[in-house]
């Protein structure tokens, strides 16, 4: 290691080990630095951020031969100043008082020479001696408890707690004699002389244990599902380039070593530099409770989010300023915010010209957290004021703003004509980007799965293939940014919050041992051992040896980084004693302090009193947790914070689904233009409340537009079915079939996706495709001459106007091959018959629809005849069924309440998942016909005959769709959503029992105002069965709405 990195990593373990906040003079800091050299240089910079407390100001003193050089430097505001804004934050924000001082130690150090510190007004508490000379050092040290002592003797004005911290020169080490001589004569004097520096391991400290710990935690943030390994050698690889390779050579003179650890590259350095200040807000916790341990006092604070708790949140933004002005950084101006950050490859933060938005100050409490959408539409309202709300959560705003106007100037839809061919990684690659640049929940995290697979597929292609796929990750980045909401106050809560698993991550509570049921408590098991980071997870029970439990849980911890090692335990009876013995037997081979016992709810009694033996065995020792919904880690301990700030992750709605032994089968289908939510929540307000229409003089009818429309769309743009017009008599001969296409026909119109589908079951076969400019040649061998006629219609220079709304698509299981098509003509939208008063609504309806982007080029003829064009295919699919547009918008408000880390709607639930699935069982059976072209009569009869197996037909039963599922934390919200006129108690058992078998919550929305005597008994048929219902006179109004989904949020099962 470089020696001035060495050096201040020793000063790191200095501020580490003996913090300043100890030796304060009642409300000030006062530290004298003696020497502004390499080490000294290192004291100075570390100490104006190490020094930041509560409570107290910091006055830091540099006395050397050059001092006042020192401070022209350091204190420059000039351009090309090093340190630019350390002037602001002294004399402005008063950060710190500075003084600099020459003093005379060319010829030794005696007391003339120190005459200049006049030690008797300044009464230093806090020394740092590094003059560069081992004897010099021990020399000023002796001068100065010697005159401190003189000092002290004449006034009782100086009488605090004072340390003498001698720096320990490599190039000539003071005799272990001496060093214990002069320890004893300040201990004489009652002065502290502490020696450091010595050459000692910079690995394996605990200093570094808690760095990288922090290192790790600060990446959860960003993603809860790295590996702790990958972060490690992060940060190893981060640790080398800044304190080995980074630093200048040994020679530089004294003046020009401020400019040492300055600049953008400062990840593993801002890790050490938050673990040195956690014994600062441990002493804050000390200072408040003087008589309880400060971790426990932190753990209540982050708990109970008290006075502290923000109190220490605010000193960790004051220290991390102070830090980053130490790294040379400033804020940025307007022009600057608008220019650099965000651009060429910049965050909040430009590396180059050392810029960083967080810099500013922060208010008492974050106001963003939660409620990041809301407090950004009202700042945008107010016209971006300065004074809301803090400055901050205005610089957290304004990074959003700007990521945003980022991300509007990417086109998505050139974006997605760039990722190349139809194969299955593509076409979810391309889904992928479509949520994420909708913004919808957990988008990230599916599309970084997708990215993954694509980048997999593009190696075995080519090198070219694999760099345009990560460039489209590179233009995707403001976008991803964005739907991170970066709040960067709550970065400061996570970094406070984290603090006791910092403390304990690695020594202490390295496997939990959790007593399972197997499958139907799987979600239960996993989430304590996720929330502490476990390196063994244990599960112990009758059913856990299930092949299906074990999968499910080893893919899991698998997916989250392979942080923890899933191991299964049979007990083959649940008694008492067997329990006992069990758990007994784990706390003897992992140590009763390294071992966390899980019991999830719902436990037996024998279960419970086998813990309670062990909890009385092992009386103040043994920890045993639950996590309950809304309640995070409970303990049945003494120490009753043991789960403090680990309540900060969330299962993906994949993750939840495939711990019950099922998985999402439509991941990356459901994809719906979010800019369209307002318009379409309107259209669905203005046209889904029945009307009660005159029938003669007193008779009434009701009529419901959403209802009556809909139906009418799915019949006139209902799919048109290919085996309708495929004549089997006439498969048999093979032919050859060429076809060109133009590039965006052949992508929108899914041409290629859909004959790769057809050359899989084994309808075609030799596909070849081949992409020449804005043409794609496609050629393969087929036996039904219906598909050569069918492709013809979009082929190159065949296609006509009214084909370019055309699209097909292969469904293996439900039909086959389908045409669809956007393009409606001269359709009855009414006849002459129907009352006017209707007819009229059918034309607003069409009008709004019109207005809104729905459809276009309408128009309505006097004899009610229609045509006009669906906008897109999720248009078409979202108007041709009666409930999927107020899916989507239960949906859309539970998304953009914030409430919930995952929302989901229209999600098919597959059962089964370690058996082989329906199309694979197809494929398989297919193939076994030894022949490469079966065509579509042999296709059609293998399905017909799959679908009609009595096992086949029981699993179809048992499916699930769900129409909007959240996921909140660790627990999920389910919703069953209705927009029929006729209230059925059935619904309300339907989604209990589906609440029930995920472990979940359940709610009832329907389309219609609940507040009316006919809703009467569905209200309370669902409050017995603890059963939320939603009617618009909830979801209409907002403040109704947020109070309905806390409540289901809060609710405990």
């Amino acid at each position: 290691m470089a020696k001035i990195g060495d050096y201040r990593l020793k000063i790191y373990e200095l501020f580490y080990e003996k913090p300043i906040c100890n030796y304060k003079e009642t409300t000030e800091q006062n530290v004298l630095i003696l020497g502004n050299g390499w080490a000294g240089n290192e004291a100075f910079k570390a100490s104006f951020w190490a020094g930041q407390s509560l409570n107290s100001q910091l006055n830091i003193t540099i006395a050397s031969q050059n001092a006042l050089e020192y401070e022209k430097q350091v204190l420059s505001n000039e351009q090309g100043a090093v340190l630019p804004a350390l002037s602001l934050y002294v004399r402005e924000k008063h950060y710190a008082n500075l003084r600099f001082m020459n003093i005379n130690i060319k010829d030794g150090v005696d007391e003339a020479g120190l005459v200049p510190l006049n030690l008797g007004e300044n009464r230093y508490n806090y020394i740092i001696v590094a003059l560069g000379d081992a004897e010099y050092n021990w020399l000023a040290a002796s001068e100065l408890v010697a005159q401190i002592s003189g000092v002290r003797e004449k006034s009782a004005l100086y009488n605090g707690k004072i340390i003498i911290n001698v720096f320990n020169e490599f190039s000539d080490d003071i005799e272990t004699d001496d060093q214990e001589s002069l320890i004893q004569y300040g201990k004489d004097n009652g002065i502290e002389v502490h020696f450091f520096g010595e050459e000692t391991r910079s690995t394996g400290t605990e200093l570094d244990r808690l760095a990288r710990n922090i290192n790790f935690s600060y990446e959860m943030k960003y993603n809860q599902r790295i590996s702790k390994i990958a972060a490690d050698e992060r940060f190893e690889k981060s640790k080398m380039a800044e304190f080995v390779h980074s630093p200048f050579d040994y020679e530089r003179g004294d003046l020009e070593i401020v400019s040492n650890f300055v600049g953008g590259e400062y990840n593993a350095d801002s890790s050490f530099a938050f673990a040195v200040h956690i014994p600062v807000k441990l002493a804050a916790c000390r200072e408040m409770f003087p008589e309880r341990d400060p971790v426990i006092v932190l753990r209540e604070a982050v708990q109970e989010k008290n006075d502290l708790y923000w109190k220490l949140v605010a000193l960790e933004h004051r220290r991390w300023n102070a830090y980053a002005v130490m790294r040379g950084f400033r804020a940025p101006n307007v022009k600057e915010e608008e220019t650099l950050l965000y651009h060429n490859g910049n965050t909040h933060q430009d590396k180059q010209h050392l810029l960083h938005m967080s810099l500013c100050e922060c208010g008492r409490k974050g106001v963003l957290k939660n409620n990041f959408d809301q407090q950004y539409r009202m700042w945008l309202k107010r016209k971006c004021p300065q004074n809301f709300p803090s400055e901050l959560d205005r610089a957290s705003l304004r990074a959003h703003q700007l990521v945003s106007r980022l991300s509007k100037q990417i086109n998505i839809s050139q974006l997605l004509d760039s990722i190349p061919g139809d194969n299955l990684e593509y076409v979810n690659l391309r889904r992928a980007v479509r949520k994420l640049s909708n913004d919808e929940d957990n988008s990230l995290v599916l599309y970084q799965k997708a990215l993954t697979a694509a980048i997999t597929h593009a190696q075995s292609i080519s090198t070219e293939e694999c760099e345009r796929i990560k460039s489209i990750n590179h233009t995707l980045k403001p976008i991803k940014i964005r739907n991170a909401r970066i709040d960067f106050f709550s970065l400061d809560e996570q970094l406070v919050e984290m603090i006791p698993f910092v403390l304990w991550y690695g020594i202490k509570y390295r496997t939990v041992v959790t007593i399972s049921d197997g499958m139907s408590t799987a979600t239960h098991d996993v989430i304590i051992p996720t929330l502490f980071c476990a390196n063994k997870a244990i599960f112990i029970g009758k059913a856990v040896e299930n092949i299906k439990y074990q999968k499910a849980v080893r893919d899991y911890f698998k997916n989250r980084g392979s942080n923890t090692e899933a191991q299964f335990l049979a007990v083959p009876s649940m008694d008492i004693q067997s329990v006992y013995d069990c758990l007994e037997e784990q706390i003897q081979i992992y140590g009763v302090n390294n071992l966390v016992i899980n019991c999830v709810p719902n436990r037996s009694y024998d279960i419970l009193l086998a813990l309670g033996r062990i909890l009385e065995k092992y009386s103040g020792k043994i920890h045993v947790v639950r996590y309950l919904p809304n309640k995070g880690v409970i303990t049945f301990s003494k120490d009753t914070t043991i789960g403090v700030g680990l309540d900060n992750k969330s299962f993906s709605l994949s993750e939840y689904i495939r711990l019950m032994g099922a998985r999402v089968s439509n991941e990356y289908e459901n994809v719906y233009d979010n800019n369209q939510f307002e318009s379409l929540c309107c259209l669905f307000q203005n046209f889904s409340q029945t009307r009660k229409l005159k029938n003669g003089k007193k008779e009434t009818e009701s009529f419901n537009p959403w209802v009556r429309i809909t139906k009418w769309f799915e019949q006139i743009a209902k799919d048109g079915c290919f085996e309708d017009i495929l004549d089997l008599n006439a498969e048999g001969e093979l032919h050859h079939y060429h076809g060109e296409f133009l590039k965006n026909v052949f992508r929108h119109s899914k041409i290629g996706q859909t004959v790769k589908e057809l050359q899989r079951y084994h309808i075609i076969g030799d596909y070849k495709e081949k992409f020449r400019g804005s043409v794609v040649e496609m050629d393969f061998d087929y036996v039904n001459p219906e598909i050569q006629t069918l492709l013809s219609i979009f082929e190159y220079g065949k296609m006509e106007e009214k084909d370019n709304f055309k699209t097909i698509r292969f469904s293996p299981l439900n039909g086959g091959l389908k045409i669809s098509n956007r393009l409606i003509r001269d359709v009855y939208l009414y006849t002459k018959e129907e009352k006017e008063e209707q007819i009229t609504i059918k034309k607003n309806f069409m009008n709004e629809l019109l207005a809104k982007g729905f459809i276009s080029n309408l128009t309505i003829g006097s004899d009610g005849r229609i045509s006009f064009r669906f906008k897109d295919e999720a248009a078409m699919q979202l108007l041709r069924s009666q409930g999927t547009a107020f899916e989507l918008i239960v949906y859309y408000l539970m998304k953009e309440s914030g409430l919930f880390d995952d929302v989901e709607t229209g999600v098919k639930i597959a059962w089964n998942t370690e058996d082989i699935s329906l199309k694979e069982i197809l494929l398989q059976e297919l193939s076994e016909k030894n022949s490469e072209i079966l065509g579509y009569g042999t296709y059609k009869k293998k399905r017909q005959e799959i679908l009609r197996r009595p096992s086949v037909r029981r699993a179809q039963a048992v499916k699930n769709e769900i129409d909007v599922i959240g996921i909140s934390g660790m627990n999920a919200v389910m919703v069953s959503c209705k927009t029929s006129d006729k209230d059925d108690k059935q619904w309300i058992y339907e989604i209990k029992s589906v609440a029930e078998h995920f472990l979940s919550t359940g709610v009832m929305a329907v389309a219609s105002d609940c507040r009316g005597n006919n809703k009467i008994a569905l209200k309370e048929r669902a409050k017995q069965m603890k059963i939320a219902v939603w009617g618009t006179e909830t979801l209409w109004d907002s403040k109704s709405f947020r109070k309905a989904l806390k409540n289901v949020v809060r609710q405990r099962r």
